[in-house]
């Protein structure tokens, strides 16, 4: 009997259009056999696949006009823009084999998953009185110190108010310049609470929107403050600021 009239491969699998391959193997037993392969020639496989991937590499580089516009998605079969893609010029298309969208679905059932059944979102069980792991508690703080640089990087590294040279980092905050961070972030709220939108959520909008300098800006503490108690006394008071600034000795308030 062909293949093309198999219910089922020789280990038992049915045979379904999912299960099966374009050759009419069984997709199942083949990454059963990948899997061991991996397993069993570890550093054949990885030095075979990094010869394979510089080639690729290589070739694309030199025909990346000749790459196709469009591609189709191995998950949802649709055929979609080549924006729709995550770079890879080490694949054979130049493209991940899934869309974005794809990886996104994928990667948040997983973590549902994992976190229904009490772990972390990584699947590795949560460290006391939290809800993730040691592990992904220090890679979060390590992407908002560097996303916070990239905020500080952007505008300037110093407080943007007048007669204030601040430029510790500590110091330094993002400011509204039109006062109007409430509205702002009820905006950005998907939970109508204005205060669901601060902190690392608020930083990731500013480099998603290619940080905005029309309607932000840098301050220090002190001055962020002051401007929402009626102004800064830096710009408030500008002359009677610059004549005690002479003479730290003197006070001004």
């Amino acid at each position: 009997m062909s293949k093309e009239k198999q219910t089922h491969c020789l280990r038992g699998h049915e045979r379904t259009p999912e299960n099966t391959t374009k050759s009419h193997g069984c997709r199942i037993c083949a990454n059963e056999s990948n899997r061991r392969h991996r397993a069993n020639n570890p550093e054949r496989f990885n030095r075979s696949y990094q010869k394979h991937a510089e080639k690729m590499l290589e070739w694309n580089l030199h025909n990346i006009d000749s790459l196709p516009k469009e591609i189709v998605c191995s998950k949802c079969n649709n055929l979609l823009s080549r924006d729709c893609f995550t770079p890879n010029l080490r694949k054979k298309r130049g493209a991940a084999a899934w869309c974005k969208s794809c990886i996104t679905a994928k990667s948040k059932a997983i973590k549902k998953r994992n976190q229904d059944a009490g772990f972390c979102r990584c699947g590795n069980p949560p460290k006391e009185s939290f809800k993730q792991c040691v592990e992904c508690i220090q890679a979060e703080r390590v992407k908002r110190i560097h996303e916070r640089n990239l905020i500080l990087d952007a505008y300037g590294r110093k407080c943007q108010c007048p007669g204030c040279d601040i430029d510790i980092p500590e110091f330094l905050t993002i400011d509204h310049i039109f006062d109007d961070g409430a509205q702002h972030r009820r905006e950005l709220s998907t939970t109508g609470n204005d205060r669901s939108c601060v902190g690392a959520t608020f930083y990731r909008w500013l480099i998603r929107n290619n940080f905005p300098k029309d309607r932000f800006q840098l301050l220090c503490m002190n001055c962020n403050f002051a401007k929402a108690k009626g102004g800064c006394p830096h710009t408030r008071n500008k002359e009677k600021y610059d004549y005690y600034r002479s003479d730290r000795s003197l006070q001004i308030w």
